[in-house]
Order: C-alpha cells, then structure tokens, then sequence
C-alpha cells in the first residue's frame, strides 16, 4: 500500500520542474488540453526530457523504493507491458496500471479530455489488470458516487 500511495503521489512530480525549466510548458499543457493531445507527445516533440525521466531522477536521488523509479520512468510508455520481468518487475507494472486505469476513469468521470493515459494505454492496463469492460463502468460509477459524497 505505501508503494502506491507513494507511487500515485511522485509518478507526475517531474512536471513541476519542467514548468520550472521550460518558460513555454504551462502554455504547451494548455494547448494539450485544448487540443485534447496526448501530454507525453508533446513533451517528446518539443523538450530534451520528458516528465517520467524526471521523476525517476527524483525518486532515485530522494532514496526511494527501488521499485518507484521504473515504475514512474515507463508510465507512459507502451512497451512497458511487454518487457520481461527482470526489466520491470511486476510489482512496478502493477502500480503503472492501475494508475492508468484510475486516472483514465478519474478524467472520463470529470469529463476532463485525457492528457495521460489515452486508449492502448488503458486497454492495456486493464487487460493486465483483468478489468473488463463492465467492471470498468461499476469503477466509473464508484467513482462518480464517491464525487457526489466528498465533492471538490
């Protein structure tokens, strides 16, 4: 449980530093989310590094769990579902797909455009999860309940 509480809290924390470093990032986050495009893209289009890359720098020299830093480095990364084991242990896999799936619900349900996950990701995340699609929908609508109980 600390590895994915720690995980869901660091696995985007390279984007603060690259608003930081880059004076056109905020406008280029924006214009994702007008353009509904994928964040990831962008960054790999316009920037030396990418927000994984940073975080898993971070994570690294902060000392944390081991398994964080790959984790984090491939969330956005496609092929992390086909690595081996001994590349991206399964218990890294795990914290990246659920992330994926829970951050993909989180957007639909706030009808927010995705900037982070996208379809292959989250196809892919739920079939290692073995959340089919009618689970994902009772997901959906836990989470929509819960909103209406703790609303922001």
């Amino acid at each position: 449980m600390d590895a994915a509480f720690t995980y869901t809290m660091f696995h985007d924390a390279g984007m603060p530093l690259m608003l930081c470093r880059y004076p056109d990032y905020a406008a280029r986050l924006d214009a994702c989310r007008r353009d509904r495009q994928m964040l990831i893209d962008t960054e790999r289009a316009y920037y030396p590094c990418t927000h994984p890359i940073i975080g898993a720098l971070l994570v690294r020299h902060w000392g944390l769990d081991a398994s964080l830093g790959p984790a984090i480095r491939l969330h956005h990364d496609l092929g992390a579902y086909d690595l081996p084991e001994g590349d991206l242990p399964a218990r890294s896999l795990t914290l990246i797909a659920i992330a994926q799936v829970a951050e993909a619900l989180v957007s639909a349900v706030l009808r927010e455009p995705d900037l982070e996950v996208g379809d292959d990701l989250l196809a892919r995340a739920a079939g290692y999860l073995g959340i089919g699609q009618a689970d994902m929908e009772l997901l959906k609508d836990d989470i929509e309940q819960a909103l209406l109980v703790t609303p922001f």
